[in-house]
């Protein structure tokens, strides 16, 4: 009996170790493809991974060990691959209504804005999957919230884009599914981190576009910013936007605080000019 033990144990260190080389070694090709900005090749990568992760028969074999700058890799293929077919498709629209073109070549237009709407929504759909079937007990059992706060932020983004290029009852599913995301995001990182940081800001911020784009609340937007500014600063009893950050979080935080404060005078520009809900 303890002979089987040993050589049970045996086996399953042997693939535990195997698990990690493979997955450090398709991090380092996926982080090339990344700088070199090849997100469709990276993203093959990670789904060539995660087929071959499911051969392990260990329990561990349901997540990816991941640590901080990895999972920042995986949010840049991730963002990459549905950025550049959503950035395409809203250029598309944009196309399509300010141009009067033959009839032929707005029938072509349209057929190519389908093809890659429906290439947003696959990638879209098969990186929601990955992040439930493969990473999401990794986050719940064996890293902090901050992690499941930016993980949550992604599934929120994906869902936003779901719900801008949709329509009907399915663009009010994914809307609401995006919100449900973001306000998780929140609520964990409220109670669960000592501090802001950059990644629950981001939420506010990204929450607050879903606003402006889906349902143009600029108010509902506008609060939901200063909510979060006025929080960040009653914690460092700083004017970050303001004053150069010195501390690592607080450097972390200040493209995003640049952001929200671009974004609060675009608002403030909008509702001045008499549209503001």
């Amino acid at each position: 009996m303890h002979s089987q033990l040993l050589t049970v144990r045996r086996k399953f260190d042997t693939a535990t170790q195997h698990q990690k080389e493979l997955v450090d070694d398709t991090i380092t090709r996926v982080t090339l493809a990344h700088l070199t900005k090849r997100y469709d090749e990276g993203f093959n990568m990670l789904s060539e991974l995660f087929i071959k992760i499911k051969k392990f028969s260990i329990p561990f074999s349901v997540s990816i060990p991941l640590d901080w700058k990895q999972c920042e890799i995986l949010c840049y293929i991730f963002m990459g691959v549905t950025e550049l077919r959503r950035n395409s498709w809203l250029k598309l629209n944009r196309v399509l209504v300010q141009t009067e073109n033959s009839q032929a070549r707005q029938q072509t237009k349209r057929y190519k804005k389908q093809i890659i709407l429906g290439e947003l929504h696959q990638y879209c759909n098969d990186i929601l999957l990955m992040i439930d079937q493969h990473l999401l007990y990794w986050w719940s059992k064996l890293q902090g919230q901050e992690i499941r706060t930016f993980y949550l932020r992604i599934k929120g983004d994906l869902l936003f884009y779901l719900a801008e290029s949709s329509r009907y009852d399915m663009k009010t599913e994914y809307m609401l599914s995006s919100l449900s995301m973001y306000n998780e995001a929140i609520e964990r990182s409220t109670f669960d981190l000592p501090a802001y940081n950059s990644t629950l800001l981001s939420v506010y911020y990204n929450k607050a576009m879903l606003f402006i784009i889906l349902t143009q609340e600029y108010q509902v937007a506008r609060d939901l910013l200063c909510e979060a500014l006025t929080k960040a600063k009653e914690q460092y009893a700083v004017e970050i936007q303001t004053v150069p950050p010195l501390d690592l979080n607080q450097q972390e935080m200040w493209p995003v605080f640049q952001r929200i404060e671009t974004l609060l005078k675009s608002i403030d520009h909008v509702c001045h000019g008499g549209s503001c809900n």
